[in-house]
């Protein structure tokens, strides 16, 4: 049921918004009544408008509107930009802002002044596209095969200058430094065999060693990543693959997931025969250690881990 709209109504808003309502009588819904705001400025206007249109003093309007303006100028200035809008509405409306670099975009004033938002590009949070996606492969040397670009956190497709193709989100190839784990994985394996030929000198140094009881139980052969057959060492690289599912030559991460399980289940193979090996004196393997891709392979690493198992 609508309120019967009467002086007393006028009275109750007026005092709602700070004000007063001045009139004594009431007429009709579209009869102007005399108003007075908090700051004493008096105008005339309709009850109908106050109530329903939600209308109050237009000079306080316009005075929070310049005050608006003001700060936000002040803000821009003191980080050293601009603030291009002419107008103000209210807190959660965008303005026009442009930093000291020249960069302009869009902000309310609320999130520049409570939140400490300034310019999205140089803070690193510029809303990214496509072309930035292909921009960033190029200067990898590979492309971006995508064509849509949904958030930072989204999967693209990508290829390297080796031809690999993989999947990895915009945040992880552009801020996390992320490229081609196939490439990493190699460069890696082949980084860690240039440190042992240093260390071991003249050594024999075998790659991709296989031996008849290093196998799986449908008779798939095993093999050691490097193997130095004087000291009996078998050495492993374990890459990302080993730890997560990688989505190599561009396979789904349902794929991805199967692999992970396949290699999970061969390095638990791997280390059970090698270990009962070593534990019945074997003839092949005396020491064996694992390296991965979480960390730093130098030489002084690599010889320390080493010495660890009293082999250098």
């Amino acid at each position: 049921m609508s309120l019967k709209l009467s002086i007393e109504v006028a009275n109750k808003i007026a005092i709602s918004k700070g004000g007063l309502c001045l009139s004594t009588e009431y007429k009709n819904k579209r009869c102007k009544l005399q108003w007075m705001c908090g700051a004493g400025h008096v105008w005339n206007s309709s009850l109908e408008c106050v109530r329903n249109k939600n209308t109050w003093c237009k000079k306080c309007f316009v005075f929070k509107r310049r005050l608006g303006i003001e700060t936000a100028n002040k803000i821009a200035r003191k980080r050293k930009g601009e603030c291009l809008s002419q107008e103000y509405t209210n807190s959660h409306t965008n303005l026009l802002w442009k930093c000291k670099k020249g960069h302009i975009w869009s902000a309310s004033l609320g999130n520049v002044k409570n939140q400490k938002q300034w310019c999205p590009e140089c803070s690193g949070n510029k809303r990214l596209s496509i072309q930035d996606a292909k921009i960033i492969a190029k200067s990898n040397g590979g492309k971006c095969l995508s064509q849509e670009y949904t958030n930072s956190r989204t999967n693209l497709l990508w290829k390297c200058k080796k031809g690999h193709i993989f999947e990895s989100s915009m945040d992880k190839v552009k801020n996390q430094k992320q490229w081609c784990s196939e490439c990493n994985i190699r460069k890696s394996q082949t980084k860690l065999a240039n440190i042992i030929e240093e260390l071991f000198g003249q050594q024999i140094i075998q790659n991709c060693k296989r031996f008849p009881w290093l196998k799986m139980r449908n008779n798939r052969r095993l093999e050691i990543d490097i193997y130095i057959p004087n000291i009996m060492l078998a050495i492993e690289y374990d890459g990302e693959q080993h730890f997560k599912p990688v989505c190599f030559g561009g396979i789904s991460l349902e794929d991805a997931n199967v692999e992970f399980k396949k290699t999970k289940n061969r390095d638990k193979v791997k280390n059970r025969l090698i270990n009962k090996h070593i534990k019945l004196n074997g003839s092949d393997i005396k020491h064996f250690i694992r390296f991965d891709y979480k960390e730093k392979l130098t030489n002084r690493y690599v010889g320390a881990k080493l010495k660890e198992l009293n082999i250098l």
